[in-house]
């Protein structure tokens, strides 16, 4: 029952998602612009991360950052995408847990590069996908309670897979 709950859910989703299609944000980084399905709102950009923070009309926050690889410390240009991408993961859910925070690795694919985990501020889950595009680092998030973990994986994958060079 929790299967057939599960992939029903994931078909909603899809169908929403679809359905935005014809909308699409788009996000100016450090390094580019970054293609976001559906309508978006910008609500403001950390100067240190360079993480732009947006909702749309539920709500829903997201933030994306795309930042060069090696602006980075933990950067090793001998090293393979997926190894930097799992170094960032590494280097950031390190500083949450050092500040207390319950951190859980979702899902990687080494073969399409990313990562995607999680951590807790006390509200909510932050869900975030670090993933690799030639020289830069793509950085998504969705904090919401509308949306469940499957949905939050949906969406980030989506709009890697729609910006991934």
């Amino acid at each position: 029952m929790k299967k057939i709950i599960t992939v029903l859910i994931i078909l909603i989703s899809t169908y929403s998602l679809c359905q935005e299609k014809e909308a699409i944000s788009i996000v100016k980084t450090n390094t580019g612009e970054v293609k976001i399905p559906g309508i978006w709102e910008q609500l403001n950009t950390m100067d240190d991360s360079g993480q732009t923070y947006l909702k749309n009309k539920e709500n829903i926050i997201i933030a994306i950052a795309q930042n060069p690889k090696n602006a980075y410390s933990f950067f090793k240009s001998t090293a393979s995408n997926f190894v930097n991408v799992k170094l960032f993961y590494k280097w950031d859910s390190d500083f949450r847990k050092e500040n207390n925070f319950k951190t859980d690795k979702i899902k990687e694919d080494s073969k399409e590069e990313y990562i995607i985990w999680k951590f807790n501020d006390g509200k909510e889950d932050n869900v975030f996908l670090f993933g690799s595009s030639e020289n830069t680092f793509l950085n998504i998030l969705v904090y919401t309670s509308i949306w469940n973990e499957a949905e939050k994986i949906l969406f980030l994958e989506n709009v890697y897979k729609t910006n991934k060079l």
